[in-house]
């Protein structure tokens, strides 16, 4: 492994593929590049990225960085035993690793989009393939993988394959698997030389192929996890994350894991196979070669050895002929006719010459071959010899000459020597050999003699060339290189007993085919079966599915309220298992759900009728249809109280017989014991009566229905047949029963409030006095016939309608429309002169508030004459008063001046005297009362009440200081002055401040207040007196009412103090109220418009109850 700086050495160069598999994959690459860079295009976030400014400057950048990346710091393997390539002068270099060469277009897919990740990749892979490959698949290739790469990158599924995806180093690993692949096939389809001896040459480098790829995708990958971090915001990140393809459904999530377990296991078993079968492949062509080898060199021996026996005997046979010197060709010709071995026989002297020749040579004996030569010197002192005469000049087969000596008489010493041609490929017994050696294709086999050159060859033109064997003798097949450079494996057999070998050689391609063939074969097989078990995977998970499927249509459909399809099961596995408890499911989620609706029906049917009649019989017939029994029937006791009469009865079901005889059994029984069944029929004839009953009782459930008055009745039903009663049936019905009671007993409470109201419309139909209620939302709820006299039309029309618009007298709809517990009154005048009296409170609901208020309306027209007689006599009797108690007063004053009186008389005249001063005051308030009343003397001007207020207090000092109780003023600055009479008001805040004065005891404290507050002014005095009743209060501003305390009554007083504040106030258009606490104290509160608004007679005002 070498490192290199740059790559740009030499010219820049792009080829065309040598292979049509390299067009094919062109091919492939510019389709799967166009599909990607279409499919890019949905949404084009890259787009929207690159036309902002940074993101043109980043693609700029890459662009420009992604050709230079490619080619600098080169990380090259070398030395990894690649087959040398065939007819190629030199050596290919090994595959080299960019180290930064991916990071480009890797970044490009984060940042930027797919098309320009592809572009930028195509840029790098330009660079790599001019000055590394010199191949036009390298750019496709590159921008290929990009594009992919990019893909991945931007994908939005959820699932863990998609957020590993979603990591550069994910997708990293996912290119390495496709960029190392299509550089093995980029590096094939340029390889040049037969298809088979080019997969041999590139297989052997596929592993650095393989390895070079890896690194450069994994190196970018970490440093693009860095930049994925540092730049977050600038990375892509989908904004919605989806439900991949694979995990849609059970069947899919199958078929996606057994297709990529299939595909793993497929690869590592085409892997195995393709070593397996070179394996065999290799194994069985060198069992091949051995076996013909050892086949072409066993009959080479015995041909040997024929050849010398037969010269052997041509020696003896001319040796007598030879010693004689009588030895003539003729004696060649029997031997030479006799034996089809040689095709030549000679015999030559001891010194070389040649005696006798058939046929004659050519030339003579100076011109036999050295190695002929050397041989006959050699054979000459004794030792037989084997020439080897290879193909020259007018010889054109290779020959073997055996030279056998041919001893004299003596037997010691040679005479001479006997030599025998024989040409190899003539020759009959070194035939097989030859035919061997040529039948071996595609291997070749021949002949090499000791020193390696060929003897004998199936290709002629091969002979008498040199064979470079191995020194060490090697016993198996092994690899070695052609002359032309072609991989090839070679066997050399050494024959024993004789230096010569037989030597078997065969192309590595013709293992490659074997293997390829076997693999194809296995990977056929692979396949084939792989498809068909996907196939059956998914059918079979569709199968499989099938009743999920139908379960998840079952659940949307019970989802929506359908029950009543059935889940179908079949089988016991789990799946069975689970339809079983999904049926299950189903049919009590049905009869949970029946039950519902029967309750519910029972509920809306008892909410929305309180007729018996109307309500017991479709609740009944449910019943009997749930449950299945033959009858229900419901009883009901009489009302308490009410005439003795029969039980009233429901009944439903199928049954005929006259059930009524069990009633008052059964309502007994349930009256003692509550609720009971019945599963026995001798136990059921012990404790009832059942010998009169028409029908068969197999089984009964009782179960009293009961309320808040306590039992009102007992439901039961009852089978002909044998029946269980599951708890869940029971708790059921015990449900309906509490339900039927609570409907019965609201059905009787109904009755008694309808006898109640039609009780209370006769009263009120009849009651002189008006009567208007409404509800909680201001509508008229009630209004009898006297109320139409404040109504724009008749009772029974304002019913449910507001009051405010129906109530024709504004002073009852201001009564009708305030709130509170206390209870607000009105004197109203209606056409024809008469007067009504109002009075309105909360009608209060239990926990709830005011549920809506009530307002009753009397005539007190005659009483308003009668008051009016009466405040005309008072005043009459007023007036006629006044001078006699001046001549009183004047009189007892002068008294004194007659002359000394006694003690007993002084005490008499000052008796006299304050009974005068009372009645003069008495008569002095029913004048002022009666003045106030009728409007008279009302002159308003603008009033500071600070100043009223400091008067008043400043004229009751002296007297609070005597009873030494604390007066005291609390006035803020800046109140509005008000219209007001001063002389009224004056009077109202001295009566309010000489009561409180009366009745505080000595000791105690007195306060004058004023506030203002939305266009009004308060004054309120309060004190730490006696306090007044709640029962007092609610009369308290009549004239001439006094509280009935003892504590009060000490006090003198005529009554008319608050009754004369009381008007003052209305005449100015305010109010007064008082709040007490007895015991605590008193604090009345005078509240006045600023602006006085007179209303004359008519008077509205808060009593505190």
């Amino acid at each position: 492994m070498t490192i290199e700086l740059g790559g740009f050495q030499g010219l820049f160069f792009l080829g065309l593929p040598l292979r049509l598999s390299g067009t094919v994959l062109l091919v492939l690459d510019l389709l799967f590049l166009l599909g990607l860079l279409l499919a890019g295009r949905r949404g084009r976030p890259g787009a929207a990225r690159l036309a902002r400014s940074w993101g043109a400057a980043t693609f700029l950048i890459l662009a420009v960085a992604a050709p230079v990346l490619s080619q600098v710091f080169l990380i090259r393997a070398t030395g990894v035993g690649a087959a040398p390539v065939p007819g190629l002068p030199a050596e290919m270099r090994g595959p080299a690793a960019s180290l930064f060469g991916a990071l480009p277009w890797m970044l490009a897919g984060g940042l930027l989009g797919v098309p320009q990740a592809a572009l930028v990749g195509l840029l790098a892979g330009l660079a790599r393939g001019g000055w590394e490959t010199f191949s036009l698949l390298t750019p496709l290739n590159t921008a290929l993988v990009a594009a992919v790469v990019a893909r991945m990158l931007r994908q939005n599924f959820r699932e863990w394959p998609g957020r590993l995806a979603r990591h550069p180093l994910g997708s990293g690993l996912a290119a390495g698997l496709l960029l190392g692949p299509l550089r093995w096939m980029e590096l094939f389809a340029h390889t040049p030389g037969a298809t088979y001896d080019a997969f041999g040459s590139t297989l052997s480098r596929l592993g650095p192929t393989l390895a070079t790829a890896w690194i450069e995708v994994l190196i970018a990958g970490l440093l693009c996890e860095t930049a994925r971090s540092a730049f977050s915001l600038d990375w892509y990140r989908p904004a919605r994350l989806v439900t991949g393809p694979y995990n849609t459904s059970l069947s899919a999530r199958l078929l996606s894991i057994f297709v990529t377990l299939g595909l793993a296991a497929g690869a590592f078993l085409v892997s195995a196979d393709w070593v397996l079968a070179r394996a065999f492949a290799r194994q069985l062509t060198e069992t091949q070669m051995m076996r013909s080898a050892v086949q072409a060199g066993e009959s080479i021996p015995f041909f040997i050895q024929t050849g010398r026996s037969l010269m052997g005997g041509l020696a003896q046979s001319v040796a007598p002929g030879l010693a004689a010197g009588q030895l003539a060709q003729t004696d060649l010709e029997a031997p030479l006719r006799s034996i089809p071995f040689f095709r030549r026989l000679a015999v030559f002297d001891g010194s070389g010459a040649p005696l006798a020749v058939l046929p004659a040579l050519a030339v003579g004996a100076e011109a036999l071959p050295i190695e002929l030569e050397d041989g006959l010197t050699a054979a000459g002192q004794g030792i037989p010899e084997e020439v080897v005469l290879l193909p020259e000049g007018a010889r054109r087969q290779t020959e073997l000459v055996f030279l056998w000596p041919v001893l004299g008489e003596s037997g010691a010493q040679p005479v001479g020597v006997a030599a025998g041609w024989v040409e190899l490929a003539a020759n009959p017994m070194f035939q097989p050999s030859l035919n061997l050696l040529g039948s071996m294709a595609p291997s070749e086999g021949f002949l090499v003699d000791a020193q390696g050159m060929i003897l004998a060859h199936s290709d002629r033109t091969q002979v008498g060339r040199q064979f470079s064997a191995p020194v060490d003798p090697v016993e198996v097949p092994y690899a070695d290189s052609a002359p032309d450079g072609t991989p090839r494996l070679a066997y050399v057999h050494t024959i024993e007993g004789y230096p010569w070998r037989v030597v078997v050689t065969t192309p590595l391609r013709v293992v490659d085919m074997l293997a390829v063939r076997i693999a194809l074969q296995l990977a056929a097989i692979l396949g084939a079966v792989g498809l068909v078990l996907v196939v059956f995977v998914h059918f079979g998970s569709r199968r499989l599915t099938r009743p999920l499927r139908q379960m998840a249509g079952l659940a949307e459909a019970m989802a929506r309220g359908t029950l009543g399809q059935p889940v179908r099961v079949s089988g016991d596995d789990e799946i069975g298992r689970l339809a079983t408890s999904f049926e299950r499911m189903r049919l009590g989620l049905k009869a949970r759900l029946e039950e519902l609706d029967l309750l519910l029906n029972a509920s809306q049917r008892t909410a929305s009728s309180f007729e018996l009649e109307q309500v017991l019989p479709p609740i009944l017939d449910g019943i009997q249809q749930l449950t299945g029994a033959d009858l229900v029937r419901l009883t009901i006791l009489p009302v308490p109280g009410a005439p003795p009469t029969q039980a009233e009865a429901y009944q439903a079901g199928s049954s005929t017989a006259d059930w009524s005889v069990l009633d008052p059994q059964i309502l007994e029984l349930c009256r003692q014991r509550g609720k009971f069944m019945l599963v026995n029929p001798a136990r059921a004839r012990a404790i009832l009566d059942i010998k009169t009953l028409q029908a068969p009782v197999e089984a009964l459930l009782a179960l009293p229905m009961t309320s808040k008055d306590g039992f009102v009745g007992a439901f039961w039903l009852a089978h002909h047949a044998p029946h269980s009663f599951a708890h869940d049936e029971i708790n059921l019905l015990s449900i309906l029963a509490g339900q039927l009671g609570v409907a019965v007993a609201n059905a009787r409470l109904y009755q008694r409030a309808e006898q109640e109201r039609l009780r209370l419309s006769a009263i009120l139909a009849a009651t002189p006095e008006g009567v208007i209620v409404t509800d909680g939302m201001g509508r008229v709820s009630l209004a009898n016939p006297a109320s139409e006299v404040v109504l724009r039309g008749r009772p029974e029309e304002a019913l449910g309608k507001a009051a405010a618009e129906w109530v024709s007298a504004p002073e009852v709809a201001e009564l009708l429309a305030g709130s509170g517990e206390e209870i607000r009154t009105a004197e109203i005048e209606v056409p024809g002169g008469r007067v009504l009296y109002a009075a309105a409170a909360d009608i209060e609901s239990a926990g709830a508030g005011a549920a809506g208020r009530v307002c009753v309306l009397g005539d007190i027209t005659h009483y308003k004459k009668l008051d009016k007689l009466k405040s005309d006599f008072v005043s009459t009797v007023s007036h006629d008063l006044r001078a006699p108690l001046t001549l009183m007063r004047g009189y007892g004053t002068m008294l004194t001046m007659v002359g000394e009186l006694t003690d007993k008389q002084q005490e008499f005249v000052r008796k006299i005297l304050g009974s005068v001063d009372h009645m003069a005051h008495l008569v002095d308030n029913l004048l002022d009362l009666g003045r106030i009343e009728a409007g008279i003397g009302l002159n308003l001007e603008s009033v500071h009440i600070d100043e009223v207020i400091g008067e008043v207090v400043d004229s009751f000092r002296p007297h609070a200081a005597n009873k030494q109780i604390v007066l005291e003023a609390d006035l803020p600055d800046g109140l509005t002055p008000i219209e007001a009479d001063p002389t009224l008001l004056r009077q109202a805040i001295a009566n309010l401040v000489d009561n409180a004065l009366k009745y505080t005891p000595q000791g105690g404290r007195v306060s004058v207040r004023a506030r203002q507050h939305d266009g009004r002014q308060v004054v309120s005095v309060q004190d730490s007196g006696l306090g007044i009743a709640p029962a007092d209060q609610v009369r308290l501003f009549e004239k001439f009412f006094r509280a009935r305390r003892k504590e009060a009554l000490r006090e003198k007083g005529s009554g008319l103090g608050l009754a004369i504040v009381k008007s003052i106030a209305e005449q100015h258009g305010g109010r007064v109220s008082v709040e007490s606490r007895l015991g605590v104290g008193s604090t009345f509160t005078l509240d006045l418009p600023v602006k006085a608004e007179p209303v004359g007679e008519v008077s509205l005002d808060r009593a505190i109850p």
